[in-house]
């Protein structure tokens, strides 16, 4: 999906000179790709810099070229040697209507997109009441999970964002959330506890009891984490270690629900004529009283708190700068160096109900890993198949052997080209493509650092996944805006 998104965007910016007519299926198309990838992946957000960064630039430099061809006609050459800027009025109009058109197709996808949230929702609304794409975007759940994160910590711990002595707390300072401490302190809670969720696994990795696979994987991860957040608490957890780490938010919802939130009221409902709606939830009410009973308690001092917020992510601290850096940095060299690229031709088999993988398989349009498929000689073991993981694996190891390379030439090209693009004021369209490429790259590496330094591992291949593509593409367009710099700046021989 992301590489549809970049290569609809820029085919839509290549045809920017030409008839609108002209950029009607890009513009469409675009907004079709921009809707299922923001629906799809949890880090959607990341693709914006780059299409807001390129199309408002294409959009002030064609609006330029067109007023600036308008200035050069001769009638409007300098009357009485008085310089004269204004435009005729047929050619004011002329201007205004063109500059209306090519906005509306640039700002096409962003509606299909508003189109699609609005499509959703109403789905959504007509099943469970609720309008809204997702259920944790809803005011009251994030006015509840941010008064949480406002507690202050007696012991701060990385990847903690509610510890076990803000629970504590919690417990005596909220009827509410008093309500979920048989969850939290009973066996439910405690399988989200990392004495029961990381420790085991680790226990298996030190004693090599893993899949191959696995093994490998964890092995890479740790050393590739240069926050040392994660490799700290691998070497550090113990088998009664009683927090829960980024998970928590789950662990919180599932606590809600557990406590028999997630119903209907049915009271409110007869009062409402049977309409369903988010205040015949009981888990909205809930979220509600629990964020004013917090807040409350924070503003007696009862609890000792920072501001108020209504949002997921737990508040800054400086102890994040640093790793937050390293991480960030480091990022850029681990999907220019193509880590972890690695397809196995072992396989874990595939688990859950006959339903879930008929419907995965389905979606997939592939086979999946059970019992029956790993025996089966027509399955995947075949010798068809495993020339192809070969192929992929040769191809992923070329790619970690040059892209390093052109990696490294590319930022230092796009270095070159920006102080020669500013110094001319001209930014051709290569370079405009690389440079909103880079935002959106470095947007999305900022996000997964921060995420994992204070939350779960987030420079990982499932979040990365994206960037492979678009890092190719960045490179070609930095060698391209390179070529065409030094076209534009060839001296001519008459």
């Amino acid at each position: 999906l992301s590489i549809l998104i970049i290569a609809f965007a820029t085919g839509l910016i290549a045809k920017m000179n030409l008839h609108w007519s002209k950029q009607i299926f890009p513009s469409f198309f675009l907004g079709i790709s921009l809707s299922a990838f923001w629906f799809t992946r949890e880090e959607g957000i990341w693709i914006l810099p780059f299409l807001i960064l390129l199309f408002s630039v294409s959009f002030f430099n064609f609006i330029k070229k067109q007023y600036d061809s308008l200035q050069i006609k001769p009638h409007y050459t300098p009357a009485e040697n008085l310089p004269n800027t204004n435009l005729y009025k047929s050619d004011q109009v002329t201007l205004l209507l063109t500059g209306i058109q090519k906005l509306t197709i640039l700002i096409l996808p962003f509606i299909i997109l508003a189109v699609s949230f609005i499509g959703i929702s109403i789905v959504n609304k007509s099943q469970y009441g609720i309008f809204t794409t997702l259920e944790i975007n809803n005011n009251s759940f994030q006015n509840a999970y941010g008064s949480l994160l406002r507690i202050k910590h007696d012991n701060f711990r990385f990847t903690v964002p509610v510890p076990k002595d803000v629970l504590n707390k919690l417990y005596d300072a909220s009827p509410a959330f008093n309500e979920l401490k048989p969850f939290f302190e009973g066996k439910r809670g405690k399988a989200w506890q990392m004495s029961a969720m990381i420790y085991p696994l680790m226990e298996l990795y030190k004693n090599n009891k893993l899949n191959p696979d696995f093994q490998n994987y964890i092995t890479s991860f740790l050393y590739h984490d240069k926050s040392n957040i994660w490799r700290d608490l691998w070497a550090n957890i113990t088998p009664d270690d009683s927090d829960i780490n980024g998970g928590f938010i789950w662990a919180f919802r599932d606590a809600v629900k557990w406590a028999g939130y997630y119903t209907i009221d049915n009271r409110k409902l007869k009062i409402n004529n049977g309409k369903l709606g988010i205040d015949n939830w009981k888990f909205n009410e809930y979220y509600l009283r629990l964020a004013e009973e917090i807040n409350l308690a924070c503003e007696k001092g009862t609890l000792d708190c920072l501001p108020k917020r209504n949002n997921l992510m737990p508040p800054w601290r400086d102890e994040y700068f640093i790793p937050l850096l390293k991480t960030f940095f480091y990022s850029f060299y681990y999907i220019s160096n193509f880590f972890d690229y690695q397809i196995s031709t072992s396989h874990l088999k595939s688990y859950g109900s006959e339903e879930s993988l008929k419907l995965y398989r389905k979606i997939t349009n592939e086979k999946i890993t059970t019992e029956k498929i790993i025996t089966d000689p027509s399955g995947y073991n075949t010798k068809k198949y495993i020339r192809k993981i070969n192929i992929l694996n040769l191809i992923g190891g070329i790619y970690h052997v040059i892209i390093p390379f052109f990696a490294f030439t590319a930022i230092l090209l796009h270095f070159i080209l920006a102080l020669t693009r500013i110094k001319k004021l001209f930014i051709n369209t290569s370079f405009l493509i690389a440079t909103s490429l880079l935002t959106s790259i470095s947007a999305l590496l900022l996000g997964l650092s921060l995420i994992h330094v204070t939350s779960f591992p987030g420079i990982v291949l499932r979040y990365l996944a994206p960037l492979y593509p678009a890092l190719l593409i960045y490179i070609y367009f930095v060698m391209k805006g390179a070529f065409d710099n030094k076209k534009a700046y060839r001296p001519s021989h008459n």
